[in-house]
């Protein structure tokens, strides 16, 4: 790792600006132990410039400066440091820039008592959305997780399922989770496993409620659809209830919100590392929760949490470490 040898950053800089070379690298048809493989992840950023906001860029720019700076190409830091952010998008050119991060406590309870509302009336979608809604706000599962999650009550039902008990180190009952993103990399293996056994009876009822509606894939008229069909009219139905209710910046209140919710809760609770909310919610790394997700300050106290599964934590830098191994190998020098 000869790039990594001069440390002028503090460490959570250096980590930060790995990670974002890590992501340019896959992006490029090019090997690492290739000569050109610098060139091309300059080319990438200039690729990627028209797509992402100034902030972004400066970001990528700066991660890029330090790379090169380590592997003594100083052509391509005095060509990278000409360039200038013109062409990148501003805050409000970008849609996932409008996309809301964090709820207050106004935003939520309103929501909240809407759907109760809503509930009552079989025929709307009321009952799927609060379940949806509280489900997600207590693991932090990505929506198009729910279809494929299963609670397990103990070990004995879990190993019937097939499963390996080693897989899970954690209290009962426990909620087993098929990572989303573990296709492209950016989780640390095909699944996760959360500790349920603080919650209380409430919140565990939530979570099952959720996964019923989730795996029975009916419309509120009792018409069976696909995850996909089921999930765009969840979402519709929620955009309705947002609009009703809001205007301005709450417009962008999506179901996606309450996992950047649930991961600023905990953060701002210091019992979780970044490691340990990583691990929660099937991130590669635990910088990603630390760049894209909610704030510590958005953050709010709810009693107990779902807990993560040790086994899962021990896989989360050893991850980014591999790919790190990759991109730093014995070829740059």
């Amino acid at each position: 790792m000869r790039w990594m040898q001069v440390r002028t950053k503090t460490e959570k800089t250096i980590a930060e600006y790995t990670s974002r070379v890590i992501t340019m690298a896959k992006r490029i048809n090019c090997p690492h132990d290739s000569p050109q493989f610098p060139d091309e992840l300059l080319n990438q950023l200039l690729v990627e410039k028209p797509s992402i906001s100034k902030a972004t860029w400066f970001k990528k720019k700066a991660s890029l400066l330090y790379y090169f700076e380590q592997l003594n190409r100083l052509d391509l830091k005095e060509q990278l440091q000409g360039i200038s952010p013109d062409g990148s998008l501003t805050k409000t050119d970008r849609t996932s820039g409008q996309k809301k991060k964090s709820l207050t406590e106004v935003e939520e309870s309103s929501i909240r008592e809407e759907l109760e509302t809503m509930a009552k009336d079989f025929s709307s979608w009321g009952k799927h959305l609060l379940a949806f809604t509280e489900c997600i706000l207590l693991t932090g599962m990505r929506p198009i997780e729910l279809n494929s999650a299963a609670v397990y009550e103990n070990v004995e039902e879990f190993r019937r399922a097939g499963y390996d008990p080693k897989a899970y180190s954690g209290s009962w009952p426990m909620l087993h989770v098929h990572n989303g993103k573990q296709t492209n990399g950016r989780s640390f293996g095909e699944k996760r496993h959360l500790d349920l056994s603080y919650l209380n009876k409430k919140q565990l009822l939530f979570i099952k409620i959720a996964l019923i509606y989730a795996h029975d894939l009916k419309t509120p008229n009792g018409h069976s659809v696909d995850y996909t069909k089921f999930y765009n009219a969840l979402r519709q139905a929620f955009a309705r209830v947002i609009n009703k209710l809001f205007n301005g910046r709450s417009r962008h209140i999506s179901l996606y919100t309450y996992r950047h919710q649930c991961i600023a809760d905990m953060k701002s609770d210091n019992s979780y590392s970044l490691q340990q909310i990583a691990a929660i919610v099937g991130h590669g790394n635990d910088l990603t929760a630390t760049e894209h997700y909610g704030r510590k300050r958005s953050g709010r106290s709810r009693g107990e949490k779902v807990k993560a599964n040790e086994v899962d934590v021990s896989k989360v830098r050893p991850l980014m470490a591999s790919k790190l191994s990759k991109l730093t190998g014995p070829n740059f020098v």
